[in-house]
């Protein structure tokens, strides 16, 4: 074992031994971040997206970017709490996602 792994990074100091750099041959480093800071997803360490807000919409200062409000459209914050019900899950039983409570699958057909 050279202290390589598969992809050709060094565990512990992150160079990549194929690109002679800290980023594989895909242009990401060994954490999954290209030298832009933004993972194959477009978010950074932080969660956020180049345009500044997080996959379910929010900014680092918790306001939706739709409504511009600490909800989205559907009422939950950026800790994906409901503001009526205070858990997870809206007065429906069903959570930002828009999954059951109960855990219950819908299927059509």
């Amino acid at each position: 074992m050279d202290g390589f792994n598969l992809d050709g990074f060094n565990k512990d100091t992150g160079f990549n031994k194929h690109t002679q750099s800290n980023f594989g041959k895909d242009g990401y480093d060994m954490d999954g971040y290209s030298n832009n800071g933004f993972n194959k997803d477009g978010y950074n360490k932080d969660g956020f997206g180049k345009d500044g807000f997080n996959k379910d919409g929010f900014n680092k200062n918790k306001l939706y970017k739709k409504t511009g409000k600490k909800y989205n459209d559907f009422g939950f914050d950026v800790d994906r709490l409901h503001e009526k019900t205070g858990t997870k899950y809206n007065e429906y039983g069903f959570d930002i996602d828009g999954n059951p409570e109960d855990g219950s699958v819908f299927t059509l057909g």
